[in-house]
């Protein structure tokens, strides 16, 4: 028997740890799929998808990466992404609320991840307005340096349709084949529902590699 969130076509089992999940009231909110790249891409392959995408973005746009701590003048830009993306993603029947990020929250964000290992990142810029379209993060563990994790991917609402998300991580895997020459595989985590960014994500040479279950329990009404 299989178990299925209201959205998207993802599917858990109706094994022992759902029917305890069920069993204390609680509902599947979301699945959340696990998808694997393995490393290295051929960089012909990274060079096609980047030309791709570029053929659509360019010159609107341009293309800034970086790895470790945020630059200054960025911390605005990734703070507005990291807003985008709490009330953006999408959340199933999760109850979530928009996220308050500013400068000085994502400094700190940087100094615990960085803690446990590096991060890359790669925004896109509108180049006229200077405003942030887009953002992508993978993060290097240093328990396991082999095995990146491609985390935080978003492209504000107005700036969607010109291939951002396919150029953010094009751009950003270039960068980690050079910063990680020895990682053998990422992996990302996307919800079941998220048809635009998992055709992204196949397109580049992810597969699904497992299933994860978002679980809620609502309290009554007062």
């Amino acid at each position: 028997p299989r178990l299925r969130a209201r959205d998207g076509d993802d599917e858990l089992p109706r094994d022992r740890a759902s029917e305890f999940a069920l069993s204390l009231g609680l509902s599947l909110a979301q699945v959340e799929r696990q998808s694997r790249l393995p490393l290295p891409v051929p960089p012909e392959r990274l060079a096609a998808l980047r030309a791709e995408a570029e053929e659509r973005a360019l010159p609107a746009y341009r293309i800034e990466s970086w790895v470790g701590n945020t630059p200054p003048e960025h911390l605005d830009r990734l703070a507005a992404m990291y807003r985008t993306l709490s009330s953006d993603a999408p959340l199933g029947e999760v109850d979530w609320e928009p996220e308050n990020w500013d400068a000085e929250r994502v400094r700190h964000n940087d100094e615990r991840k960085h803690r446990t290992g590096h991060s890359l990142f790669t925004i896109a810029i509108a180049r006229e307005t200077g405003e942030v379209a887009g953002l992508t993060e993978l993060h290097v563990h240093d328990a396991h340096p082999h095995r990146p994790e491609q985390w935080t991917t978003v492209v504000a609402a107005p700036h969607r349709g010109h291939r951002l998300g396919l150029l953010l991580k094009a751009a950003n895997l270039q960068a980690l084949a050079v910063d990680q020459p020895e990682a053998r595989y990422v992996d990302t985590w996307n919800a079941g529902e998220n048809d635009h960014m998992l055709a992204i994500n196949t397109l580049v040479g992810f597969r699904p590699h497992s299933a994860h279950g978002a679980w809620q329990w609502k309290a009554p009404q007062a």
